[in-house]
């Protein structure tokens, strides 16, 4: 179990990007950036970071100690007992704040958020993502003078695919915020064929051509290299989308089928511009 204070975020980001198969890996976010504030004394927090370590030793993994003080860890085979011990002990050691537990002394939910990667990969990385972008566009301060108990040389054992950096994800973003969309929607007509008839444009399929995309943006990274990176910045492109089919209707003068992930379609984005839809009717 290694340990991880500097660029935490993006260490994450780059450990999530090389796991191939999530089944097996699970993690715990400790909210003690929530804390209040006469208990997130350097001494206390160096107490939790080593107490972390020494009841995970034994297993692969890494703790990432990000820049608004919470600590997140990511481990192999972490089974719920241990999940269960992990937090419990957390728990005592901030038993007297109030994101430890709540008023009539149940738990408080909000102390620490588990992931079962198999399951929650893709909130975990849109997660993680979030955090490195932040993070490469501010400097927040972290906790300062805790000795390292290990090196910072940690990868899970899997073959690395690609590469990523926080610079190199907030330019991508960037560039996805403000890429001119006309130049890479590309229409394609989808007809009906019926024996003995003409053949009928039904409707026409907008879509987002990528390796125009690419030629469009400065910030170099392959979007295929990483079946989780592309998922993730396909959510971004499906709000560019919506926003651009918004600002020029004109696009949906006859009837057309765009592709969005369905994290998207649940999404107030989508909300807002299925009303816009229903008031051109």
């Amino acid at each position: 179990m290694q340990l991880f204070l500097k660029n935490a975020e993006a260490k994450l980001v780059e450990s999530l990007s090389v796991v191939n198969d999530p089944a097996g890996w699970y993690a715990l976010h400790f909210h003690l950036g929530h804390l209040m504030e006469e208990y997130k004394s350097e001494f206390q927090y160096n107490i939790a970071v080593n107490l972390i370590h020494d009841l995970l030793k034994n297993y692969d993994g890494g703790i990432f100690m990000l820049a608004d003080q919470s600590i997140v860890v990511l481990c192999f085979g972490l089974e719920k007992s241990m999940q269960n011990k992990i937090i419990f002990q957390m728990r005592y050691l901030y038993m007297d704040d109030p994101l430890s537990y709540n008023d009539d002394g149940t738990e408080c939910l909000d102390f620490c958020t588990a992931y079962d990667l198999r399951t929650d990969w893709q909130e975990f990385w849109n997660f993680g993502s979030r955090r490195m972008a932040v993070s490469a566009r501010k400097t927040s301060p972290g906790p300062r003078n805790v000795e390292l108990l290990e090196g910072e040389n940690w990868k899970p054992h899997r073959p690395q695919k690609a590469h990523l950096s926080a610079v190199t994800l907030a330019a991508v973003e960037r560039d996805l915020q403000y890429a001119d969309l006309s130049k890479v929607i590309r229409r394609q007509a989808i007809c009906a064929v019926v024996k003995g008839a003409p053949i009928r444009n039904v409707l026409d399929e907008l879509y987002i051509n990528i390796s125009h995309l690419r030629q469009v943006m400065r910030a170099e990274v392959d979007f295929l290299s990483n079946r989780w990176l592309f998922k993730y910045l396909t959510q971004l492109l499906d709000v560019r989308m919506i926003e651009f089919i918004r600002a020029n209707p004109r696009y949906i003068d006859n009837a057309v089928s765009i592709n969005l992930n369905a994290e998207t379609i649940i999404s107030s984005a989508f909300t807002e511009f299925d009303a816009m839809l229903l008031a051109r009717k």
